[in-house]
């Protein structure tokens, strides 16, 4: 059997503790934008204020805890969030959480 299917480039924001807010990535239109966050086949979707040309703030703490996230931006235009780094297109993003002591 052969494979052949593509993978998409994943874009890594880095660690965090469970509990912050961050600031990541920048949006391109204003409005609310969906995250689309793909865990066991399911997705959990998270909606996220954006104005264009400032970082989205994230509340980690509606994630699960101790955690590898992966996930979409869904625009107000119901188009993908594409974030481009070293010549690279990325509409994947992922990020971990961990619980701090």
């Amino acid at each position: 059997m052969s494979c052949t299917s593509t993978i998409p480039p994943v874009f890594n924001l880095g660690d965090y503790a469970a509990c912050d807010t961050i600031e990541v990535l920048t949006a391109t239109q204003s409005g609310n934008h969906v995250f689309e966050f793909h865990f066991n086949g399911t997705i959990q979707k998270l909606t996220v204020s954006g104005t264009s040309g400032n970082p989205f703030s994230l509340d980690l703490s509606n994630l699960n805890e101790y955690a590898a996230h992966l996930f979409q931006i869904k625009m107000p235009d119901n188009t993908y969030f594409t974030h481009t780094a070293s010549s690279i297109d990325y509409q994947y993003f992922t990020l971990k959480t961990k619980i701090e002591s």
